[in-house]
């Protein structure tokens, strides 16, 4: 065969394939591999043992093993050492708040926070879920400062704070379950106990919170101190956040149609993306 023909036709086959089969960038299968592993802990509704990470991620016992060793000594995991159940770590958390504040629909919220603020002149506390409870992801201080020390990746409680009865009432129930029997626990031995004694007690709590449309306590952080709270739905009608509103004079015993509280639910229907499901 003429030299010039093999030429010419080695030419087109290199030009197909590089045309129609380009070189994907290599990558580090070890880091796709612990990605699986951190997918599948997401989609679990809770602390994960071994053998369920791993089937979920498609990888065998020992090999996962060894790749969530690492995870934790990372950070990105940690392993309760009474259930050896394996949960999203300190610098998981830190990466979804930080996630969280990039996030355009919390542009939104910023820029309604202002008009919440002026309107009302109230401290405004937004939240989020993550597994440890309700995080303050913003803190925007009233006109009257309020003596608290609040400041934003703190934790604040389900039963004794609005913003964390708002997730009590609207969360699924088994997502709460380990943060409100451990705050029940506690409780037991309160000199106040805010009435809260019992599951039973809990639920009553949640469906009078879902009945009113807003989350409501009094002097939880200090005696006089009170605070209302209302839901941020996500497009698929989800619980997205909770806001609330923090302040003197018993703001938490006015009625849905009177200032401040209405000005809280006006500011949870702009902000949020859909209608609760």
């Amino acid at each position: 065969m003429n030299r010039f023909v093999i030429y010419e036709y080695l030419m087109f086959r290199r030009s197909k394939i590089d045309t129609h089969s380009p070189r994907e960038p290599r990558g580090v299968q070890s880091v796709e591999v612990a990605a699986r592993l951190l997918k599948a802990l997401s989609e679990s509704n809770g602390p994960a043992t071994l053998s369920a990470l791993a089937r979920t991620a498609d990888l065998s016992p020992s090999r996962a093993h060894s790749y969530l060793v690492s995870l934790t000594r990372a950070g990105l995991l940690k392993q309760d050492p009474s259930t050896s159940r394996y949960e999203f770590g300190a610098l998981a958390r830190t990466m979804g708040l930080a996630a969280i504040q990039r996030m355009d629909r919390f542009g939104l919220v910023d820029d309604a926070i202002g008009g919440l603020l002026r309107e009302t002149g109230l401290t405004v506390a937004v939240a989020v879920w993550n597994d440890q409870g309700p995080v303050i992801v913003r803190w925007q201080r009233g006109i009257d400062p309020l003596p608290v020390n609040v400041t934003i990746g703190s934790t604040v409680p389900v039963l004794t704070t609005a913003l964390g009865r708002v997730f009590l009432a609207y969360l699924p129930a088994e997502m709460s379950q380990s943060a409100v029997a451990r705050e029940l626990a506690g409780l037991k031995s309160h000199p106040v106990g805010y009435g809260l004694t019992s599951r039973a007690d809990v639920l009553a709590l949640a469906t009078a919170t879902r009945l009113d449309g807003v989350a409501r306590i009094d002097g939880t952080l200090l005696p006089d101190l009170s605070a209302v709270a209302a839901p941020v739905w996500d497009r698929e009608g989800q619980l997205e956040m909770a806001v609330s509103l923090i302040g003197r004079n018993n703001i938490s015993r006015v009625s849905v149609d009177k200032s401040p509280v209405r000005e809280l639910l006006a500011f949870a229907s702009t902000v949020s993306d859909g209608q609760p499901g």
